[in-house]
Parts: C-alpha cells; structure tokens; sequence
C-alpha cells in the first residue's frame, strides 16, 4: 500500500520512481538480499544482481532523457514467421511447435507482444512485390 501511495503521489511531478521491490520479487527476495553486504556496505541488494538493478536504473534515466525506445519495426517475411508468405503461401510459412526454426519465430513474436504490453508500439515495414 505505501509504495502505490508513494508512485500516486509522484505521478505528475518530475520526480522519477523505481520499482525495487518489484525488480526484487521478479528474482525472488531470497535471491535479492545479502545481509553480508548489507552489513559490510550498506549494499541494498546482492553483488550478483548489482547488473540487473543498474540495468533498471539505466532505463528509468532514458526513459527520462527520452532515449528509450518507443516502438519496435518488424519486417515480417522470415522475421516474424520464416518464409516468404507471397512466395511460400501460407502452407509454407513455418510457425508450428515441435520446428525450432518455427519456434524460434513464435518467440520473435511472444516478445514483440511482451513489448507492446509494456507500451512499445509494434509496426510493419516489409517491402512487397505488388504484383504478388
């Protein structure tokens, strides 16, 4: 209740907020805390996950400077499905279970929607033959 209070009360200012606690759930809070280094450093998280939080950190600070990326461009023929969909047709395009190259293309896809869940606009550019 007191961190949703907290980023209620910062929305609207220029005041930026990073969710540590949520950074450390995702991991679990086991794999977060280290009292050695919090005893020998005042370290507020294990060495091990110091690149994980300075990550973070690093997209809060472009996020602010406007450097963060908006949206994601995707060719779609053998980027978003492997085959040429004029060319192939759709029996040739491979997306199924079971094809690692198929698979490796639904994974393309699972984390372009992950990117649009978080507010990255998907768009298409793919060069075509009219004709086809």
């Amino acid at each position: 209740a007191f961190n949703q209070a907290l980023a209620d009360r910062l929305a609207g200012t220029p005041h930026l907020l990073l969710d540590v606690a949520g950074i450390a759930e995702t991991i679990g809070l086991a794999n977060w805390h280290d009292p050695g280094m919090w005893h020998l450093a005042r370290v507020s998280c294990a060495n091990r996950v110091l690149p994980l939080y300075a990550d973070h950190i690093g997209r809060v600070l472009a996020a602010w400077k406007g450097k963060a990326r908006r949206c994601l461009i995707l060719d779609l023929d053998n980027t978003v499905w492997s085959g040429v969909i004029g060319d192939d047709g759709l029996d040739g395009i491979r997306l199924a279970e079971g094809d690692a190259v198929g698979e490796a293309h639904r994974d393309v896809q699972d984390r372009a929607l992950q990117l649009r869940a978080r507010g990255v606009v998907l768009a298409v550019s793919s060069k075509n033959d009219d004709a086809v």
